[in-house]
């Protein structure tokens, strides 16, 4: 990426050159060379873990944004591989996005930027099956050397409908700064708006999708679904200890002691936090497809409102109570009453294996609609809220995790 990046760079230090309007946003695959050439543009492929390809134009560009009317003078056009979008669809390439440096001093970030966002456009694809609105299928991402005009100075980002300005990009930022802002702004556009907060901002999806796409760059790390060399910006020990100290205590507080219902319907800092914690729960617990069917079932209480938290969670046990199979793998979490872990269950009989080997355990709440059965197992008749607790609790600075695997049985 380097080398192609000093090619790029000095291609762009050549004249000013008018945009083209008619670049194309759709390419087939025997036609890329030729797309290249006709638009005088450096190539980079990219295989996996999404396949695209970029095109770089060579060249001063003028390029215009629409809020500040201002100059950039380069572009990168990211294309995805059509199969990406739909399997057994013909061969070639659909434009996702077109990221914008402001300077070409900013090529590099503008490359990097561009590889994060085919990274973030492929993991929301596969996990969620969602894309770019047909209407605006191509995202447009603005990397400014200015600070936001009439923003606090602490704003270093900013999205509305499927325009992303990344601003003040040659001030130094730490690695882990440029992957959570472009997940946060991406996730504004990408994911479902939950609004009503008044702090830390109105809607919801953008730290969502900070905390949310991190943790899925950090599993497919883990899974080696990503490879190290596909990740911009950050090192997988980066991306871990973001996971650590950002992501993991909040899905945390989820497994410890369940949602927190009351804190849903808050609409400052911590209820946001609240309808945080259990989107990445039910995420990291139940899978991105029951992540899915929640976002799908979640309607607004009213007609006159925006879908708020509260209705989050209707949609989330709605699709909680029809899963078909369940299949839950978790790491107890150590609280006053020793190691336990909060599931919603539908009624069903369920058999439990722990490692290691536990033989004293609770389920609670103790009451006709759940009861145990035997040694590791047990019965739900209501679909509902219930804590499964170890009697024999670890220390809590042991670094031996103890693990619960509840199995649903029809």
């Amino acid at each position: 990426m380097t080398l192609i990046w000093i090619a790029i760079a000095a291609a762009l230090l050549t004249g000013s050159i008018a945009a083209h309007a008619d670049f194309p946003s759709e390419i087939d695959a025997h036609d890329v060379d030729a797309v290249a050439e006709r638009y005088n543009c450096e190539k980079v492929v990219i295989g996996s873990p999404t396949p695209g390809l970029l095109l770089v134009p060579r060249g001063d560009r003028n390029n215009i944004d629409g809020k500040y009317n201002q100059r950039y003078h380069t572009v990168c056009h990211v294309f995805v591989n059509n199969e990406q979008i739909q399997h057994g669809a013909p061969s070639g390439y659909t434009q996702r996005f077109l990221v914008y440096g402001a300077t070409p001093e900013t090529g590099p970030l503008m490359l990097r930027s561009s590889r994060l966002l085919l990274l973030l456009w492929g993991e929301v694809k596969r996990r969620l099956q969602r894309d770019h609105l047909p209407e605006e299928p191509a995202v447009q991402v603005w990397l400014s050397v200015q600070k936001g005009a009439g923003l606090s100075p602490d704003i270093a980002g900013e999205q509305f409908k499927s325009q992303i300005y990344l601003y003040d990009v040659l001030h130094n930022r730490a690695p882990i700064e440029w992957v959570r802002e472009l997940a946060h702004e991406y996730g504004h556009y990408s994911l479902p708006g939950i609004s009503g907060y008044t702090d830390p901002e109105e809607w919801a999806n953008g730290i969502l999708g900070e905390k949310l796409f991190i943790n899925w760059l950090d599993t497919s790390l883990a899974h080696h679904t990503v490879r190290i060399e596909d990740l911009p910006f950050v090192t997988p020990a980066e991306l871990k200890e973001f996971d650590d100290h950002e992501i993991t205590p909040l899905i945390e507080r989820v497994v410890s002691r369940g949602p927190d219902r009351s804190g849903l319907a808050a609409r400052d800092a911590s209820g946001m936090t609240a309808y945080v914690s259990l989107a990445l729960y039910a995420d990291a617990l139940y899978g991105s497809n029951l992540l899915k069917a929640a976002i799908n079932a979640t309607e607004p209480s009213r007609q006159d409102r925006l879908a708020e938290a509260p209705d989050f969670y209707r949609g989330l046990t709605t699709a909680m109570s029809e899963i078909d199979a369940l299949k839950v793998h978790v790491a107890l979490v150590t609280g006053p009453a020793g190691q336990s872990v909060s599931l919603f269950l539908p009624p069903g009989q369920y058999h439990l294996d722990f490692v290691p080997s536990v033989q004293d355990w609770m389920l609670r709440p103790v009451t006709s609609s759940a009861k145990k059965t035997g040694a590791n197992s047990f019965i739900i008749a209501r679909a509902d809220w219930y804590q499964i607790t170890s009697g024999n609790s670890l220390p809590k600075l042991s670094a031996e995790i103890q693990r619960i695997t509840a199995v649903r049985k029809d």
